[in-house]
């Protein structure tokens, strides 16, 4: 039998997490659709198809810009970025007004294979997003917009203090599991 404390932390964690939960939960469900039927046949990863199509929606764009508007990290980017200029999906030059600043563009292999991705992620959003009224979708892209925005452009309060130093408890715990598992 559960104890009041664990229906309570129970309860909580029900109702704080449910729709990030539900948030994860489609994000994986798409990701794991993207690698069967996009990544795996065309040797494109997810993060590639991101980067290239904010390239092909905003460019020229820097890393920076697509790292924020896609909420990705610079270093995600950076990798991607690296595996579609060796693709021959990308272009990079300097930006005019700041030669620091490196601008990304589509090549035109780049456009052709965003033609194709951009059919395959309609086919699929149209039956994923079918259950849902026109005015349901609408409503959905705009609160989820309102959202996205609010979490790039405010800072987050700082976090609650943790009830003990977690990090100190399982310092060396993963280097111990993996020295087992290397000797077994």
């Amino acid at each position: 039998m559960e104890s009041t404390a664990d229906e309570e932390l129970a309860t909580g964690l029900r109702g704080q997490r449910r729709l990030a939960q539900l948030l994860n939960t489609f994000g994986n469900m798409v990701q794991s659709i993207y690698q069967g039927r996009t990544e795996k046949p065309l040797g494109l990863a997810l993060v590639e198809w991101r980067v290239l199509r904010a390239t092909i929606l905003r460019h020229p764009i820097s890393q920076a810009g697509v790292a924020t508007g896609e909420g990705l990290n610079v270093m995600g980017v950076s990798r991607a970025v690296a595996g579609l200029r060796a693709k021959g999906l990308l272009e990079c030059h300097s930006d005019p007004d700041d030669r620091r600043k490196t601008m990304l563009s589509p090549t035109d292999l780049g456009r052709q294979l965003g033609a194709d991705m951009a059919e395959r992620e309609r086919v699929m959003y149209e039956h994923t997003f079918s259950v849902l009224s026109t005015d349901e979708q609408r409503l959905l892209d705009e609160l989820l917009e309102r959202v996205n925005g609010h979490l790039r452009d405010t800072d987050l309060p700082p976090p609650p203090t943790a009830s003990r130093d977690w990090a100190a408890l399982f310092e060396g715990v993963a280097s111990d599991e993996e020295t087992k598992t290397a000797h077994t």
